[in-house]
């Protein structure tokens, strides 16, 4: 289905001059903007929807195989599959990267969205052909949760739903998830529950038995784990940088020039959800996509006001960074700064 002709007869879009910025070049479907704004129209309009955020898994491996024009044929191929699996039954806009949103009017009962999905990553799993005859096998993890019955507003559903997703990640992706209730009460804000906990447990990993770089590796490898994100950058004025993927393991990325950040930090700590916020800043986004950081939570490093560097909470995916999880990073990068300091302190001393 051709998606600007569907918008063009929807109430809410006639309401646009719909300009050329209304569909993604790339993709073919309903541009961030427009598809975010509908969202926001229909919960202020309390028009019942399911919200669905919807990600290929490994694209970024496409685009390293067989680079970036074959990756961009592979998501629009992509993309009109959904389309054409979904029908008329939803609107598809593109969230950013290989993310997908899918806006899913009137249907909210679970067997109902059930199906949709069920059927759309059935279909999914056939791949799609590349004009150079290639066959790409492709699957999808998504996750869904409905207005009203879930959240009563924009923001908590996409969180909702985000929280699926990431579960649906975590399980092994290739599956989607549905918000419900019952099952997932006890553990889509199970981060928020548990901080004390988990600040605890940074805590105790920082007790000056081992060295500084050894507790910082350990310390990220669990702040990865519990929030579910791709790796930690750590940067300290006058040493080295300290690198480190989901499970500790070193990562092959730059750390983020202090040039790049320190005009944006406000409140001590910059939050990009998705790249495309932050298109006024051409540097540090063309800095984050050379390195494939769709999403990222950088925390300053100070203490009496003396700036140390900072603590970069990366993830190679957009992401919806929940409040528990700002918190997890600035508690971690006080711990840091505090350790720096001391250590400074002790050394000046010798």
């Amino acid at each position: 289905m051709d998606m600007l002709e569907k918008i063009k007869n929807t109430a809410y879009f006639q309401s646009y001059d719909l300009t050329d910025d209304a569909i993604d070049t790339t993709t073919k479907l309903i541009a961030r903007k427009y598809i975010l704004n509908f969202v926001t129209f229909l919960v202020n309009r309390d028009h019942p929807f399911t919200l669905c955020i919807l990600d290929i898994d490994n694209f970024k491996a496409i685009n390293d195989t067989y680079g970036h024009l074959v990756g961009d044929e592979a998501l629009a191929k992509s993309a009109k599959s959904i389309c054409d699996i979904v029908g008329d039954k939803a609107f598809v806009g593109r969230y950013g990267g290989d993310e997908f949103l899918l806006i899913i009017p009137d249907i909210v009962e679970y067997d109902d969205k059930w199906a949709i999905l069920k059927k759309l990553h059935v279909e999914l799993r056939k791949g799609i052909d590349l004009e150079s005859g290639t066959h790409l096998p492709i699957t999808a993890t998504t996750g869904a949760a409905s207005f009203p019955d879930d959240e009563q507003t924009s923001e908590k559903l996409f969180k909702k739903a985000d929280a699926m997703l990431y579960r649906g990640k975590t399980k092994g992706r290739d599956r989607f998830i549905i918000y419900n209730y019952e099952v997932h009460k006890d553990i889509v804000f199970d981060i928020q529950k548990t901080l004390p906990e988990n600040m605890m447990k940074i805590r105790s990993l920082f007790n000056g038995k081992r060295t500084l770089e050894y507790e910082i590796y350990e310390a990220s490898s669990v702040i990865t784990q519990i929030i579910g994100v791709d790796g930690c950058v750590v940067c300290i004025e006058g040493e080295k940088n300290f690198i480190y993927n989901n499970g500790g393991e070193k990562r092959n990325v730059a750390p983020i020039p202090k040039s790049k950040i320190d005009m944006r930090l406000k409140n001590h700590r910059i939050i990009v959800n998705n790249r495309s916020e932050i298109e006024g800043d051409k540097k540090l986004q063309d800095f984050l996509a050379s390195y494939n950081i769709r999403s990222c939570l950088v925390v300053e490093l100070e203490t009496n006001r003396e700036y140390l560097g900072y603590l970069a909470v990366i993830s190679d995916h957009n992401r919806v960074w929940q409040d528990s999880e700002i918190a997890l990073g600035h508690y971690l990068s006080a711990i840091i700064s505090d350790s720096v300091y001391y250590q400074r302190k002790i050394k000046n001393k010798d």
